[in-house]
């Protein structure tokens, strides 16, 4: 069964997901590159996926998106979600089949802080405390583990305890 892990951007979802990945010596499909690949294979161009995103804005950055998600098979990966993935309910229903949930928890006041050191992101606060709520509060519907933004290695241990 997959470890699929999603939260807020910025969260730290790719460095546990390869922290984790390691430990566990289990794959690790990390959904920001696979949309690299799939732009590279429809479009020939090299662009990292905030890139992706600012030349062709939110819909076409989903549409992407969950065309990487709804390709994933149940394996034995670990998988890491982009922030907003899980904003689309069928990619909800689908990934909520696809293996065991780990929602990787910061505060507002992190989110905030990373979102804005971050030059891919708004510098407006009112509008990334307004995704933040809406995230979280989908984040919170889904039957998930609840890891907090602690160490990778208490992170680890939490995954690895939960999969026993």
């Amino acid at each position: 069964m997959n470890i699929i892990i999603f939260g807020h951007k910025n969260a730290g979802k790719t460095t546990l997901g390869k922290a984790l990945s390691k430990t566990l010596n289990r794959p690790l499909i990390d959904t920001d590159k696979e949309i690299e690949a799939l732009y590279f294979r429809k479009n020939g161009l090299l662009l990292n996926f905030q890139e992706i995103y600012l030349k062709h804005k939110e819909n076409y950055f989903r549409e992407l998106e969950k065309e990487v998600i709804l390709s994933l098979k149940c394996q034995k990966n670990i998988i890491t979600l982009g922030g907003g993935s899980l904003m689309d309910p069928e990619t909800r229903s689908f990934i909520s089949q696809l293996g065991l949930l780990f929602y990787l928890k910061i505060s507002e006041e992190t989110f905030l802080k990373r979102c804005l050191l971050n030059p891919y992101h708004t510098n407006d606060p009112d509008l990334l405390k307004k995704i933040y709520l809406e995230r979280t509060a989908i984040f919170e519907s889904l039957k998930a583990f609840e890891i907090d933004s602690s160490s990778i290695n208490s992170q680890i241990e939490k995954i690895t305890h939960v999969i026993k």
